[in-house]
């Protein structure tokens, strides 16, 4: 018999304590007890139907007489809106890291190792607490299964159209588990950050640049394993650099850094010593 809760027929989590889909956690799985993002509104309402002069009693069942409005945001488990962004910043502090690359350098792919590298356990001192958005982490991930029926793992590009969006995490120190952190990952398709490139003027649409507290620029490690390839993609990297720099006001020493996407073509390469000179001196 599945679980109530679970929207997975094959979930028997409550009689066996584990997930039919091997998440760690019941919080950790995006079909359980998922429900529609809405807001609920709670509303206990109880009229007083005495007459008036009345030495009735105000109470119902010795409950006094009383209306209680509750209103309680419930996530869709999808990655955030910048207004959903924007209300979990009005409740707490949050760390904002911006992803910026062109389109298949890597910037799903890594959301989604984020996410598969807490399913498996810490990730440095870090342990994964909760999250707003597993659902949408749970679906960059699925393409990557042997479940997915895909001859080779692949994960899933953000389209122009979705706009800008948000993937949520909770974590936790594993030295004080009393206390924890949220970070919100930017997702933009590659094609804007390219349009912005050839048109400074659009930087304005950026927003995920202007409030991070870090910039990722994203470097391709496989176009840099190619020698005819290498001056563009590290062209690039710099061509960014420069659109932040001239037209959005951070510290660009502190607050960006670069990411060298792929590293396992790289480190199989023949020549990675030849690339890792390269880049180090890049």
């Amino acid at each position: 018999m599945s679980d109530s809760n679970c929207f997975n027929p094959d979930c028997q989590i409550s009689t066996t304590g584990s997930c039919a889909e091997n998440h760690p956690s019941k919080e950790a799985c995006p079909n359980y007890n998922n429900e529609n993002n809405t807001n609920i509104d709670i509303d206990i309402d109880y009229d007083d139907d005495r007459e008036e002069g009345s030495d009735e009693s105000n109470t119902h069942d010795g409950i006094a007489n009383t209306s209680i409005d509750i209103n309680i945001k419930v996530y869709s488990g999808d990655p955030l809106t910048e207004t959903e962004a924007s209300d979990i910043l009005r409740e707490r502090p949050a760390k904002i890291i911006a992803l910026m690359g062109d389109s298949g350098s890597g910037k799903s792919t890594f959301i989604q190792a984020l996410y598969e590298l807490f399913q498996r356990g810490t990730l440095g001192d870090f342990l994964f607490s909760s999250s707003k958005t597993l659902l949408g982490f749970d679906k960059r991930s699925f393409y990557s299964r042997l479940s997915s029926g895909q001859n080779t793992p692949s994960t899933p590009r953000t389209s122009i159209s979705d706009g800008l969006r948000y993937f949520h995490l909770v974590l936790k120190h594993r030295n004080d588990l009393s206390n924890s952190i949220d970070i919100l990952l930017s997702d933009r398709a590659g094609e804007k950050y390219k349009q912005s490139r050839n048109l400074p003027s659009l930087a304005s649409d950026l927003h995920e640049l202007y409030i991070a507290d870090k910039i990722f620029i994203l470097m391709d490690g496989e176009k840099i394993t190619n020698k005819e390839n290498r001056t563009s993609a590290s062209n690039v990297v710099r061509q960014n650099i420069r659109l932040i720099s001239d037209n959005i006001p951070v510290n660009t020493s502190n607050n960006i850094k670069i990411l060298i996407t792929k590293f396992d073509i790289i480190n199989t390469h023949p020549n990675k010593d030849d690339i890792l000179d390269y880049l180090s001196k890049y």
